[in-house]
């Protein structure tokens, strides 16, 4: 969702709505959780769309391997992803549980997670829902496969 368009320069930077201190501590963890593991997880990579100069960018990313122009690569194709995840700001949905999952799935990734407010309502947690993209008809879609307290999934990563 585009609110603001402010120039920079000559330029036309498009911003979003700043996003919450709980948004920005549960990308924290999720960050330290995968990149404890080896992973390569980044805050905000750029997932390329289907036209030049198109793409998204995700909440977190995982990627198999770094890209060897690693100075001059802002974006990568879906197929080098191996887990997206968007958190669901408090009080708004963006297309995490519909149009991204779709624009997701439609590049191949396998595993798309959605991380949304506890239902306790915990400022210091989050529900994690885990999707495996699985073909139905011949079409990839994102199956459940499970929802779990985002505290249970650092646990379960510490304990491997």
């Amino acid at each position: 969702m585009i609110d603001d368009k402010t120039p920079m320069r000559d330029v036309w930077h498009v911003e979003k709505p700043a996003t919450t201190f709980w948004h920005k501590a549960i990308a924290g963890r999720l960050l330290s959780m995968r990149g404890a593991d080896g992973a390569h997880a980044f805050y905000r990579p750029a997932l390329h769309g289907d036209n030049p100069g198109d793409y998204v960018l995700p909440d977190i990313g995982v990627i198999t391997r770094l890209p060897p122009d690693r100075l001059t690569c802002s974006a990568l194709p879906g197929s080098a992803f191996t887990l997206v995840a968007e958190i669901v700001d408090l009080g708004g949905d963006e297309g995490e549980r519909a149009d991204k999952m779709d624009w997701y799935a439609q590049r191949g990734i396998p595993e798309y997670w959605i991380a949304d407010q506890a239902p306790d309502r915990s400022d210091d947690d989050a529900l994690v829902i885990v999707h495996r993209l699985e073909s139905f008809g011949g079409k990839s879609v994102y199956q459940c496969e499970r929802s779990l307290l985002l505290s249970e999934l650092e646990a379960e990563y510490r304990a491997g």
